[in-house]
């Protein structure tokens, strides 16, 4: 039971996972103050502006700082209304339209931001910051070929930024490009060895290839500093279960499903883990909540059925068809 996924993860949580790994935006920044932003936590809300300027200065330079702080404080409208009139006034300021892309982005209105990024990049070819927020947008709708472009681009103006080669390992991967990919993400964990979700990708591509003991290995360093990632447990059981190693698998497993009760996929090979340990109660309960949760799904149907009538007739059954 594998459904579709962005390096591992579904498609409903690629935005979420994708703003854990982007942490602290506007004050953890993978560039230097003033000249990257990323403040793209998405749809975010008024907040308060006391502190911060109400008039709008003439010189762009004090513009754009209160357009700043209003994407700072997640105040959308006024950004997007500020950000619109001073590139009216000032078209061929590029900080002022990276500014409003990002503005754009955050408020989910994507083909608005494309726009202004590409205006942003015809201005200014050598800043690092607007690629990279470029590709933000382009890896939120699953569009990875032109986000590998962009990143691609930012590199070579910053290759010191790990966070983006982790996003262009990641772009890569879902291009069909894992042995590049895996180059960037030992690049990025080269410069910064603890990168949120460093070894996570990398062991995701590892156990693309099938070289499981690697994936374990790279899950496993992933899981000393970010142990409860459901999504890290679940892919770490998925790969010891498939080495055969069901006692350890289950643990971690059993762990992902406490964390995040709605993982179909976590349920379906826990209840796969506890056959293999003859606990067949349990695997029926796992079985059963993983087909409420995806209920279109034939194999916890499937599983659960078998399972069901093994144990009537006294039998053990497990299947690891998918």
């Amino acid at each position: 039971m594998r459904s579709g996924h962005w390096c591992g993860m579904s498609s409903s949580s690629r935005a979420v996972l994708l703003s854990s790994l982007l942490i602290g935006w506007g004050t953890i920044s993978a560039y230097p103050a003033g000249k990257q932003y990323c403040l793209v936590a998405r749809g975010g809300q008024s907040g308060d502006q006391s502190q911060h300027p109400t008039s709008r200065d003439e010189h762009p330079r004090e513009v754009r700082k209160l357009l700043l702080s209003y994407l700072q404080a997640g105040n959308l409208p006024e950004a997007i209304d500020l950000g619109r009139d001073s590139v009216r006034r000032w078209p061929h300021d590029a900080e002022l339209r990276h500014l409003l892309g990002l503005a754009y982005f955050k408020a989910r209105q994507d083909s608005a931001a494309i726009a202004e990024f590409q205006h942003a990049e015809a201005l200014d070819d050598l800043n690092a910051a607007i690629p990279f927020d470029f590709a933000l947008v382009h890896l939120d709708q699953g569009q990875y070929a032109p986000a590998a472009e962009e990143l691609e681009k930012a590199i070579k103006l910053d290759p010191s930024n790990a966070l983006a080669h982790l996003l262009l390992g990641r772009a890569y991967q879902n291009t069909n490009r894992t042995l590049l990919g895996i180059d960037q993400f030992k690049a990025a964990l080269k410069l910064n060895p603890e990168l949120p979700l460093g070894h996570y990708h990398l062991g995701f591509a590892y156990a693309s290839l099938g070289r499981n003991p690697d994936a374990i290995a790279e899950y496993k360093k992933e899981i000393a500093h970010n142990g409860d990632n459901p999504t890290v447990l679940y892919q770490l059981g998925h790969v010891l279960l498939q080495t055969g190693d069901w006692e350890s698998a289950r643990l971690f497993l059993q762990k992902a499903t406490e964390i995040d009760p709605q993982s179909a996929e976590a349920f379906y090979d826990l209840g796969k883990a506890l056959l293999l340990a003859r606990d067949t109660n349990a695997a029926i309960v796992a079985f059963e909540r993983c087909a409420q949760l995806s209920p279109t799904d034939p194999s916890p149907h499937y599983q659960l059925a078998r399972t069901l009538d093994n144990t009537q007739t006294g039998g053990m059954a497990f299947s690891q068809s998918q």
